[in-house]
Formats: structure tokens, sequence, C-alpha cells
């Protein structure tokens, strides 16, 4: 009896890839950690192009920051529930960055983001060069669309893994 308890509470080893993908979910939960020190008045949370009001964006701000860290959490135990959550994360990212890119390229698009951290602070020196702004925006749009693929095509291949866990 005491061996099947011992062995039911044993430590949880992830393969590589995802322990490497818990630890980007740290970062960005460390990232995300220090948006909440920047104030209000620099930057501000835009839902479909509508700015949110103070509370609902630190909402927002605190739930970019708490649902890296209970990935991050979840991958290093292998929880059923981090794979899950972990793929609505990808898809959602995944969709609004396709949202931002499509705005970029068609300024009256009637679809907006889902979600965006914008500036408050008009930047006119990064609006003189207009052209790489938007180039380089759209790259970034873009890469975070393959990134956000390809984990979720590791996700499905490791669901299995998720299945056999807590």
């Amino acid at each position: 009896m005491y061996k099947q308890a011992s062995e039911k509470h044993k430590p949880v080893h992830p393969p590589h890839g995802i322990a490497i993908l818990s630890y980007v979910y740290l970062y960005v939960s460390i990232l995300s950690t220090l948006t909440l020190f920047v104030p209000f008045y620099y930057i501000a949370v835009q839902s479909f192009g509508v700015i949110l009001n103070d509370i609902l964006a630190l909402s927002i701000r605190i739930l970019l920051l708490l649902v890296p860290l209970y990935l991050f959490i979840g991958f290093r135990q292998l929880y059923k529930s981090a794979w899950a959550v972990a793929v609505a994360y990808h898809c959602f990212f995944i969709i609004n960055n396709a949202l931002s890119l499509i705005n970029l390229v068609f300024h009256n698009f009637p679809a907006k983001p889902m979600l965006q951290i914008v500036s408050r602070v008009k930047m006119n020196f990064l609006m003189q060069d207009l052209a790489n702004l938007m180039l380089v925006k759209g790259s970034f749009y873009f890469l975070n669309i393959a990134i956000g693929i390809f984990i979720l095509y590791y996700l499905n291949l490791k669901k299995e893994l998720f299945a056999n866990g807590r």
C-alpha cells in the first residue's frame, strides 16, 4: 500500500519540448508583469477598436499574466486542463494576430483585433517612416501566427502525454 501511494506522487518529468515551452510561458508571464508597472497614462487596452476603461484594462493585463503562469505550472506537472487552456490561448492569439494583420493591410476592414495593447502617447519620430513601421508590424504579426500554428501542431502531437497526466 505504501508503494502505491509513493508511485502516485512521484515527480513528473515532461519531455524537453514541453519543458522548453513551459519556460516560454514563464517568460511571457514575466513580460506581462512588466506591463502592470506601466501607468495607464502611457498604454491602453483596446478591444475591437474601442479603448477599455482602466478597470477592464487592468483585469485583462492581470489575465495576460495569470494564464501563462498557469500554463508554466500546468506544463511542468502535465495537467490535462493545461493542454486545453494552451490550445485555446494559442487559437485566440492566432485569430487576434490574423485580424491585426488584415487590419494593418486593409485599414477599412470591418473586423478589428479582439485585443491590443496600444500606446496613448503619440510617437511622431516613429510615424516618419510609416512604410517600414507597417513592414515590421506585419512581419511581427505573421511570425506570431506561424509560431502559434507550430505550437498548436506540437501540442496536438503531445496530446496523449497530457491525457495520461493529472
